[in-house]
């Protein structure tokens, strides 16, 4: 139970630091292009949101704003890591291919998984279909 209301909790108080205007606040914090991108941790710092080890608030507000808003925001686990503001159309297919490469390799995930499944448990005939 305390999981479900720290979750909500969470939420709640996202919802509450949308309202005072962070929206605009974060695209001006978040650096232009790339090679410029900066950390999640580094980003909630800058403007004072909550930071902790997934920085959640300041990745769901992003979430809405690409989203909902329209923004062109990307993220990178290349160095430099972090949030930038997807400044080309090169950078936006650059980007885009990273995330195709990131759904590739979670289906992969799956589909092994799937297989795992059904080679293992010979007893259940019901077997567990790959994803194309």
């Amino acid at each position: 139970m305390k999981m479900i209301w720290q979750k909500h909790s969470k939420i709640s108080n996202l919802f509450k630091i949308m309202d005072n205007n962070i929206k605009s606040k974060i695209l001006s914090a978040i650096p232009k292009g790339k090679n410029n991108a900066m950390t999640a941790k580094n980003l909630s710092i800058k403007l004072g949101l909550p930071t902790n080890d997934t920085n959640f608030t300041l990745r769901k507000i992003i979430k809405v704003m690409v989203e909902e808003d329209g923004e062109l925001i990307g993220s990178t686990t290349a160095n430099p890591k972090g949030f930038f503001l997807i400044n080309s159309k090169d950078e936006l297919g650059s980007y885009l291919d990273s995330l195709e490469k990131r759904i590739e390799k979670t289906i992969n995930r799956r589909n092994s998984l799937i297989d795992n499944w059904n080679n293992n448990n010979k007893v259940d005939r019901s077997k567990l279909w790959l994803a194309d």
